[in-house]
């Protein structure tokens, strides 16, 4: 039934893009879903992560399919650029009597051109990396970075970082994820794979074992023996 409706959307001339990236909601949340309670990697929110894979993945759409590097690239370039420009600004606003919107409206519109002076540098430069036709991704760029610092100036802290980078780092593992040719055939081909992560969201839901970075974080302690040895002492 679920493989039927697909196809009969194709015969309609509905974008096959466009369907990739709705079929492919489903399999990046779920991804996010394992990143943090199977893996261990936790970000400030699952909807941020999502934001930011999406927008990786439009940046990185050329004539030729899905460019990982240019993805990449851009979005390091970007990102940099907003938080240049977005930490010293929310730092100093603090100390200027504004109202709220007022001022997060100042700091968005300092970030966009910051965004548009790294995209004049990089077409000066001669390199081919920037996509003309994803102005919704940088704009998503400039709403997730302005949550990453808020959240860093309201709890400064090593965790606050941690978090941060953990949730670029997963961004950028399921940008990469997504974006080799074979996933997508197979999305577009076997359209009901969405249907299996239900049943994977579920598994993951209930999941229960420590974590992988927990095995690293532990592996120091040895248990060699499960018997209190202090308590056979005793007892004895």
């Amino acid at each position: 039934m679920f493989t039927h409706l697909i196809a009969r959307l194709v015969q309609q001339g509905f974008p096959e893009y466009s369907l990739l990236v709705i079929l492919l909601v489903p399999v990046v949340t779920t991804l996010v879903s394992l990143f943090r309670y199977v893996v261990g990697w936790r970000s400030l929110s699952i909807y941020t992560t999502i934001l930011m894979v999406f927008a990786l993945f439009q940046l990185a759409q050329t004539p030729q399919g899905t460019d990982i590097f240019s993805g990449t690239i851009q979005g390091l370039i970007f990102m940099s650029s907003i938080f240049a420009v977005g930490f010293p600004l929310h730092s100093f606003s603090k100390d200027i009597r504004l109202h709220y919107v007022s001022r997060i409206s100042i700091i968005i519109t300092l970030s966009t051109m910051a965004i548009l002076t790294a995209a004049i540098l990089i077409i000066q430069t001669g390199v081919t990396l920037f996509n003309p036709n994803a102005p919704l991704s940088l704009v998503i760029l400039v709403m997730t970075m302005d949550v990453f610092i808020k959240n860093y100036i309201r709890k400064p802290s090593t965790k606050t970082l941690i978090y941060f980078a953990q949730t670029i780092g997963v961004a950028y593992v399921v940008f990469v994820l997504i974006s080799f040719k074979t996933v997508q055939q197979s999305i577009l081909t076997y359209p009901e794979i969405i249907l299996a992560t239900l049943v994977l969201n579920f598994i993951i839901g209930r999941w229960q074992l420590l974590r992988l970075t927990e095995y690293f974080r532990f592996k120091s302690i040895n248990i060699k023996d499960t018997h209190d040895t202090q308590h056979d002492s005793t007892s004895a």
